[in-house]
């Protein structure tokens, strides 16, 4: 798993007004919950699934999780290094951090793309769009496959853009969501250094580190990992529950909820595993990414895409024969 933000200097500009008025507990909480609740639902004002899908991740997620560990003098509003209320502001609500100018400050770097690759993935994404064109002469699963692999090299491709921008333009750094996940040669690496980079931080500050230092206490330090491992996918089944409801659905199926877990359960295993036979060498690298990309697409067609598209097909009514491709059409 991701460390969180190390200690810092002490609170700024935001920070402090909380600190004097409201001490921290309970009852600055209680004081965020109405801020946490107009986070709720602002994706339920965009149409787009694209634009939804964004604002679950830097608002009802993102921001949200900022907020709360504010509450607890905690997390990076706790601890920024911004010097004005637009700097502020775009800690808690963007995947920011401010370059440094006289050294002191963190300049994250490390996962930025180069120019080379991120030609090789617009070619790549060329190609995959003009064979989405032969789509219906191929399996479903594999036109489902190249869709889903389309909108993430999209994705990819816009945050690199975005962060050139912002580091061209306002001296900002975006933190790297995705850091080339299709290298991962095991679960604990793809989700816990290489997938969703902005919330696997959240996550283990958030949920992590206070669920293994609560285990710490009852199964003991060596094996506190574990259940936290397995808490903190939980609750981001829960997360990902919720986000399929803002997409359109009325009920949750708790198929995503499963797929987590057994993911955290994987992982926790992993975990153990290396702990218990003390392995000091990895799992061979070829191996490693086929086994672990193998798991991830079979537990993901088993639990993950039909949930998405069940829940796409009952809110835009696309029919059952062409949804793959209605979905792709109109996630953007």
């Amino acid at each position: 798993m991701n460390s969180g933000p190390g200690p810092g200097p002490g609170p700024k500009n935001g920070a402090p007004v909380t600190s004097k008025l409201i001490p921290k507990g309970g009852t600055r909480l209680a004081a965020f919950l109405p801020v946490a609740g107009l986070f709720a639902v602002v994706p339920l004002h965009f149409n787009s699934l694209f634009l939804c899908s964004i604002t679950i991740l830097f608002i009802t997620w993102l921001s949200t999780f900022k907020v709360l560990m504010l509450a607890f003098d905690n997390g990076p509003l706790y601890y920024p290094s911004q010097h004005s209320l637009f700097k502020f502001l775009a800690v808690g609500c963007l995947p920011v951090e401010f370059k440094s100018r006289d050294g002191n400050e963190r300049c994250r770097t490390k996962g930025t793309n180069s120019f080379a690759k991120n030609g090789f993935k617009v070619a790549l994404l060329a190609m995959l769009l003009a064979g989405c064109g032969y789509g219906d002469r191929m399996d479903p699963k594999v036109v489902l496959t190249m869709y889903f692999l389309v909108i993430y090299f999209s994705l990819e491709i816009l945050l690199a853009v975005g962060a050139a921008t912002w580091r061209g333009l306002v001296g900002v750094e975006l933190e790297p969501v995705l850091n080339e996940p299709y290298l991962s040669a095991s679960l604990q690496e793809f989700w816990g250094r290489r997938w969703n980079l902005i919330m696997a931080r959240m996550f283990h500050s958030a949920v992590y580190v206070p669920t293994r230092d609560f285990s710490a206490a009852i199964v003991g330090r060596r094996w506190a990992a574990q259940p936290a491992a397995v808490v903190t996918f939980g609750v981001s089944g829960l997360m990902h529950e919720l986000s399929f409801f803002y997409f359109g659905c009325v009920e949750p199926r708790w198929e995503v909820t499963r797929f987590f877990l057994l993911h955290g359960v994987c992982v926790a295993v992993e975990i153990g595993v290396k702990k218990e036979l003390k392995l000091r060498r990895r799992f061979p690298a070829v191996a490693g990414v086929v086994l672990t990309h193998g798991f991830l697409l079979a537990t993901a067609f088993w639990l993950f895409f039909p949930q998405f598209l069940w829940c796409i097909c009952k809110h835009r009514g696309v029919g059952s024969d062409c949804l793959e491709r209605s979905v792709f059409v109109r996630f953007f």
